[in-house]
C-alpha cells in the first residue's frame, strides 16, 4: 500500500535471482579484490545487516533527432628547415562538415531513490530488463520495497541529459577527423514515454575502524559496487615504484 495515494504504481518488477547468503559471499569476494585497501580489511570489516530491497527506477524512451555542424581537422606534415636540420612539422587542414543523426533511445534507466548513492548504484548496472515481469505484490514477499522519492519529471531531466550527451558523442563521431573544433549540435526529442519499475538490490554497509562504508549488490547479476578505505602506505609504495622506474629510464637514456 503506497503511503502517498498520488504515487504511480509500479508497472513491472525484476525478481531477485541471488539470495542474501549469495550476496554476502559476493561482498566478501569484492573485499578481497580491493588491492589498494588496508591488508586487514577483509578480516576486520564488520558487515551490518544486508537487506534485499526492491528499489524504484524509472525508464524513459525518446526519439532523438540531431542536426550537427562543425569543422574536422586532418593532420598533414610539411618539411621545414631549422638551422642545419630539416624536421617534419604538423599542420591541420580544416574541413567544414554538417549532417543529421537520429536514434531511438529505449529504457534509459534512472534510479528513483534519492537515498541511494547514485555514483555507486549506476556502477552496479546493467540490469537485464528483458527479464521484467508484470508487477505483482507477491514478488515482494520477504523483501523490503521502497517508494520513489525522485519526481518523474526530475527523472526525465536526468534521462534527457544522458540522451543529449549521447547525441553529442554520436555527432562527434560522424564529424570525424584527427581533431575537431566548433561542433554544434541541436537535438530535438519526441515520442517520450516513461515506466515505473522495481529492481532488485541488496543494500548494506560495513564498519572499518570508526567509519561506515556503503555498498550495493545487484540482486540479478551479483555485481558489487561500493566504498572501501584506501591504504595510503600502498599508494605511496606504488608512487615510489613509478618514480624509480621513471628515474631509471632517464638514466638509461642518458647512457
Amino acid at each position: 500500500q503506497a503511503s502517498n495515494p498520488n504515487m504511480v504504481r509500479p508497472e513491472s518488477v525484476l525478481p531477485f535471482e541471488i539470495n542474501a547468503d549469495g550476496a554476502t559471499q559476493k561482498f566478501r569476494n569484492w573485499l578481497r579484490s580491493r588491492w589498494l585497501a588496508p591488508g586487514a580489511l577483509k578480516k576486520m570489516a564488520q558487515l551490518a545487516k544486508i537487506d534485499g530491497v526492491y528499489e524504484p527506477f524509472f525508464t524513459y524512451d525518446a526519439q532523438a533527432d540531431s542536426d550537427w555542424a562543425g569543422e574536422a581537422g586532418h593532420y598533414y606534415y610539411t618539411t621545414v628547415r631549422r638551422g642545419n636540420q630539416t624536421v617534419q612539422q604538423r599542420q591541420v587542414r580544416w574541413e567544414h562538415r554538417s549532417g543529421r543523426h537520429s536514434q531511438f533511445y529505449n529504457d534509459v534507466l534512472i534510479c528513483a531513490s534519492t537515498g541511494l548513492p547514485e555514483r555507486i548504484v549506476t556502477k552496479a548496472y546493467p540490469f537485464h530488463l528483458n527479464a521484467l515481469v508484470t508487477y505483482d505484490p507477491r514478488f515482494l514477499a520477504g523483501f523490503l520495497a521502497e517508494e520513489y522519492s525522485l519526481d518523474p519529471k526530475a527523472g526525465w531531466e536526468k534521462a534527457k541529459a544522458q540522451v543529449v550527451d549521447s547525441e553529442r558523442k554520436e555527432c562527434s563521431k560522424a564529424l570525424d577527423g584527427d581533431t575537431q573544433r566548433g561542433l554544434r549540435v541541436n537535438t530535438r526529442l519526441g515520442a517520450i514515454t516513461w515506466k515505473h519499475m522495481l529492481l532488485p538490490l541488496y543494500v548494506a554497509a560495513y564498519m572499518y575502524g570508526a567509519k561506515t562504508y556503503r555498498f550495493v549488490v545487484n540482486g540479478q547479476t551479483g555485481e558489487v559496487q561500493g566504498e572501501a578505505p584506501i591504504s595510503w602506505i600502498k599508494v605511496g609504495a606504488i608512487v615510489g615504484v613509478i618514480v624509480a622506474v621513471v628515474a631509471a629510464t632517464k638514466l638509461l637514456n642518458l647512457w
